[in-house]
């Protein structure tokens, strides 16, 4: 399930091109995971545990590249980067308020 703040249109560009590689390429799916816990099995990869970690993979994803063009992935993720650091420059209310009594 995507969060709130995904773009729709790129979420849809995104299944769309997976969709078609799919069929093109003939690629059967995954075996489902029948409302197991996902994190109980092994064989299921992980999955990026950061924005920065998110941004590397898609930069590697061929399938993603590929159909949303070189370009748009590059200034795409260059973009996310960007607002990755800055956010990392920010101290947020719950930081002040757990931490400014120590110090």
């Amino acid at each position: 399930m995507p969060g709130a703040d995904t773009n729709p249109y790129l979420a849809a560009s995104a299944v769309l091109a997976a969709s078609l590689d799919d069929i093109i390429n003939k690629i059967e799916p995954p075996a489902s995971s029948d409302g197991k816990n996902p994190y109980e099995q092994q064989q299921l990869a992980p999955l990026p545990r950061n924005l920065p970690e998110a941004l590397e993979t898609l930069k590697q994803d061929e399938v993603l590249v590929k159909y949303l063009g070189e370009e748009f992935i590059t200034n795409y993720t260059s973009l996310l980067m960007a607002e990755w650091e800055r956010f990392q420059t920010y101290v947020t209310n719950w930081e002040l308020d757990e931490y400014f009594e120590l110090f």
